[in-house]
């Protein structure tokens, strides 16, 4: 893989959507669920996903790819308050392609 630079999680979610790059890995809680909403629409419109990282990496094959999609209708951190709660705890991988996807969560769980 090749890492690219790009400022601000809307651009970088933005450069998956373009095909710029094949996926946009965040493994800390720092996006939100504003930032990630639009993004996820398109990507799953053009056969792509916006995943929580947590959750893919502790299932297995094809499994790390479904019910794993972003929720919004709930916070992932109630516990904390105000906007944080609303944070995609446990990071983030969005991606343009299932193969891509299955391919970072591979090469992740192979480092674990």
């Amino acid at each position: 893989w090749e890492v690219v630079w790009a400022a601000g999680a809307g651009y970088k979610l933005l450069c998956v959507c373009d095909g710029l790059v094949d996926a946009y890995l965040l493994t800390k809680s720092s996006s939100y669920k504003w930032d990630t909403c639009g993004p996820q629409a398109i990507l799953r419109a053009l056969g792509g996903d916006v995943l929580t990282l947590r959750k893919s990496l502790q299932s297995s094959g094809l499994s790390q790819l479904e019910g794993h999609g972003l929720c919004y209708h709930q916070p992932d951190s109630p516990m904390l308050s105000g906007g944080q709660e609303w944070c995609n705890d446990g990071g983030i991988l969005a991606y343009n392609s299932p193969e891509a996807a299955l391919s970072i969560l591979s090469a992740l769980a192979a480092r674990t």
